[in-house]
């Protein structure tokens, strides 16, 4: 998602959760904009390896599965790349790994991930460049 400079602006300007823009260079703003929060929670919407996906995946679950339920998982897990952000993905593994399942648990941690406020305005992933800063404040660049 590209960044919206007008909302940047208006982010800089107003500076709705008080994260002290104001008298800031626009390295700093950046930085601040950035910075990884234990207040902001993302969805993460990039896709997982398949061995993170395996690392959480309780092995006495797996071993617990049925033959249907291992050959999609398989089919899952053979792409390489998975995106749980993606609902049909979510819904194929809650099927497999129901809630009250330690798997279940785990996949949930996956969905979401502390993030920046560049993140929580923009998409995951996002960072804000102290150029995307000057663009926002004074056109050009």
């Amino acid at each position: 998602m590209p960044i919206d400079y007008e909302a940047l602006r208006n982010e800089i300007e107003t500076d709705p959760l008080g994260l002290g823009y104001a008298g800031k260079s626009d390295i700093e703003i950046a930085a601040l904009l950035n910075e990884v929060r234990d207040t902001i929670e993302i969805e993460v919407t990039i896709p997982y390896s398949a061995d993170e996906i395996v690392e959480a995946i309780d092995p006495d679950e797996l071993a617990a599965l049925s033959v249907d339920d291992k050959e999609t998982l398989q089919t899952l897990l053979v792409t390489g790349q998975i995106n749980l952000s993606k609902p049909n993905i979510r819904a194929i593994l809650e099927s497999i790994f129901p809630a009250g399942t330690v798997t279940y648990d785990n996949l949930q941690k996956l969905y979401k991930r502390k993030g920046s406020r560049a993140e929580q305005l923009f998409g995951c992933g996002v960072r804000v460049h102290h150029l995307d800063v000057a663009r926002a404040l004074r056109g050009g660049v």
